[in-house]
């Protein structure tokens, strides 16, 4: 079954307001039927906004931390992906001569 990857801003509209639909959502990761899938970049960012928010929302920056680690613990780490970047054949010139060189192009 296929988990929920919770944005940034859920994570702190969650913190806002414990009466609201995104801590809602965050209470039922813990079931089964409804996983938390996170990734180490996911569990950082949440962190550093938080921490960065946690003033603003009047919440101590160490609850941050707690509440990070309540969700590592309920959730499935993800794998990122970070190798799907398009790579492109590098071109290789065998004579420059008829080339002009960047300065000539940018006197042009």
């Amino acid at each position: 079954m296929p988990g929920i990857v919770v944005d940034t801003s859920v994570f702190i509209a969650a913190l806002r307001s414990r009466h609201g639909a995104s801590c809602r959502l965050l209470e039922l990761t813990g079931d089964a039927r409804r996983e938390l899938d996170l990734s180490v970049a996911h569990a950082l960012e949440y962190e550093a906004v938080g921490k960065r928010e946690a003033s603003k929302l009047g919440i101590p920056a160490s609850a941050i931390d707690d509440i990070v680690d309540m969700l590592c613990e309920r959730a499935g780490i993800m794998q990122s992906a970070f190798d799907c970047v398009p790579r492109l054949p590098i071109r290789t010139t065998t004579s420059c001569s008829n080339s002009r060189s960047l300065h000539d192009a940018i006197s042009s």
